[in-house]
């Protein structure tokens, strides 16, 4: 019986099934297309064709609201099974879902055609472990929710195990609103976190839609902004107390709890970091054949950091210390200042580096319960002691020339951020340059800023002088 179908249809197939009559209704409008009729009085929607027969699920499953999408799977599932590929994927999924797009990109990631989320995530982590820095691989695999005991793997829970091809704007706008979501349940600004979420995403789909074969027709992250209530990043007392640098009295007392530390070789690295204004990545990848003894200037260090740029770095008298007392702690056979500690795996060797994570927890244990960072009211990390040089000494610049120029605040870049093109030309660390004088006076004040910030601390608490 051929027929348009529709409500009325469905109501006859119906009929049948409740006399036992065995016939077919087939679709006028979709070649294929039917319902069926057994003697049982069992009735099924079908594809029915001449060279394949399938059932779709029983007539109960769809309505007459159905038949459209019904119409339009019936015609990819017979191009899938005439090009020799299996379509029972494309018909579960759809009659599961009612959709024939939403089923398609289900069904091409059961039959291998694409890729989840997670699996597409994954894949861009490994290419930028391949091609970043280390720092940057760390922080997007926190970012995007790959650690699965971190809480943001949880704020992931719209995109986690989805379709690539099915994730939309709104789920990464869900994302990033149960970032600042949680930060509001833990009394804490979450805003920066969700800010790097949202960068780490947007740097995921331009990767993704550049890659090779990629069959994501779209960017759903363009319009993915940034969070934008300033109101989320104040804390429950009405301050902005998470969102500054770190005071001068607050730098003594990182100072004070480094000398408290047990684990010498970090709280070094730490203190070199802090009186340098340089990553954590770069002190921990620090070799010692990039330090030298300029005749005029003492010990200046000529490093690489994590966006490849190069930069030459004077060391005012405490970091000096730190670098003496690093090169009085390191191995002969390891071409590192700070050599690694421990194998990270079963005959891995001991050729590399201290780990980044070594650096930050020494930290972490500072600001545990009863230690000496645990009344600061922000929660100090390694990045915080970059940008409190930054905050302190951009707006003193003023008082330094360079070539009868005077500089701005903007010219601490040339300590923190500047590449300098070094790379290959090492015997320019020995020239006696004005901007290597400048570097240093410049950061020996700010060496004497930080120490002075122990003094009054040390003063508070009665500690011994260093």
């Amino acid at each position: 019986m051929r027929e348009h179908f529709d409500g009325n249809t469905i109501r006859k197939a119906r009929n049948a099934a409740a006399r036992n009559e065995e016939t077919k209704f087939f679709d006028t409008a979709c070649s294929g297309l039917a319902i069926r009729i057994y003697k049982s009085g069992r009735a099924s929607w079908c594809i029915l064709s001449r060279d394949w027969k399938a059932t779709i699920a029983d007539l109960s499953t769809f309505t007459a609201e159905d038949i459209p999408a019904l119409r339009g799977l019936v015609p990819q599932a017979r191009f899938l099974k005439k090009s020799g590929k299996d379509p029972s994927h494309l018909v579960n999924e759809f009659v599961s879902r009612k959709d024939v797009d939403e089923a398609g990109v289900h069904a091409d990631v059961k039959s291998g055609e694409a890729e989840t989320w997670d699996q597409a995530r994954d894949s861009f982590l490994v290419w930028v472990k391949e091609n970043r820095a280390a720092d940057t691989h760390r922080g997007y695999k926190s970012s995007l929710g790959a650690i699965e005991k971190s809480p943001l793997h949880n704020d992931f829970e719209p995109m986690n195990g989805k379709p690539l091809a099915s994730v939309t704007l709104e789920d990464m706008v869900i994302v990033r609103e149960n970032i600042i979501e949680r930060g509001r349940q833990d009394g804490s600004a979450k805003i920066r976190q969700a800010n790097l979420t949202v960068a780490a995403l947007k740097s995921f789909w331009k990767w993704q839609r550049n890659r090779a074969g990629n069959p994501i027709p779209h960017n759903p992250s363009l319009e993915l902004g940034k969070a934008a209530n300033r109101k989320n990043r104040l804390n429950s007392s009405g301050n902005a107390n998470l969102e500054r640098a770190l005071s001068q009295k607050e730098i003594g007392l990182v100072i004070a709890g480094l000398y408290q530390h047990h684990n010498i070789a970090a709280r070094t690295a730490l203190m070199l970091q802090l009186l340098t204004g340089q990553r954590r990545l770069s002190v921990a990848q620090a070799r010692k054949e990039s330090f030298y003894e300029n005749p005029e200037i003492g010990i200046v260090w000529r490093l690489e950091d994590k966006t490849q740029s190069w930069r030459v770095i004077p060391l005012p008298p405490r970091a000096k210390a730190a670098y003496d007392m690093a090169i009085s702690l390191t191995r002969l056979e390891n071409p590192y200042l700070f050599p690694q500690m421990r194998e990270r795996r079963m005959g891995g060797g001991m050729e590399g580096h201290m780990n980044e994570r070594t650096i930050s927890k020494a930290f972490e244990d500072l600001r545990s319960a009863d230690k000496i960072l645990s009344k600061i009211p922000m929660s100090v990390a390694t990045h915080d002691l970059r940008r409190a040089l930054i905050t302190h000494m951009s707006p003193k610049l003023y008082q330094y020339e360079i070539g009868g120029r005077q500089l701005s605040d903007r010219d601490i870049s040339m300590i923190t951020h500047a590449d300098e093109g070094k790379r290959d030309t090492a015997s320019l660390v020995y020239d006696k340059s004005e901007r290597l004088d400048v570097k240093l006076k410049i950061l020996s004040e700010w060496e004497k800023f930080c120490f002075d910030g122990y003094e009054m601390i040390r003063k508070e608490r009665g500690l011994p002088p260093l």
